[in-house]
């Protein structure tokens, strides 16, 4: 089990391929679109979804804004740069830590308080 998620939680997950071909089908709706991703510790999560791609086939460059990068060339007052201190020295409340919808939604905050940091 990892984050609490179970192999339960998981048995009938699509393989790699389907769920790749999936994430495809819902990224080519914004095809018009210059993407840029935003994730905490994108570096890594990214090196992830690029292997996949890699393995089955798929020629991939994505581009993202990583707030850990940021946080740590900006700040300097907090003990470390997990997304939970970032929420917690920014004031956010993450209601279900290491979930999807939510972390994303955490890291658009830290990422827009950072932001405003920036210019002030």
């Amino acid at each position: 089990m990892v984050n609490h998620i179970t192999d339960d939680m998981v048995a009938d997950a699509p393989d790699e391929r389907e769920a790749l071909l999936e994430l495809f089908a819902f990224l080519n709706r914004f095809s018009g679109y210059d993407l840029l991703f935003v994730g905490h510790n994108a570096a890594f999560d990214f090196s992830f979804l690029c292997a996949a791609c890699n393995r089955q086939g798929f020629s991939v460059n994505f581009r993202y804004l990583d707030t850990l990068r940021i946080a740590r060339s900006t700040l300097r007052t907090v003990p470390n740069y997990k997304q939970d201190t970032l929420a917690t020295h920014y004031g956010l409340i993450n209601p279900m830590a290491h979930r999807a919808e939510s972390d994303a939604l955490t890291c658009g905050r830290i990422l827009l308080a950072l932001l405003a940091e920036i210019e002030s």
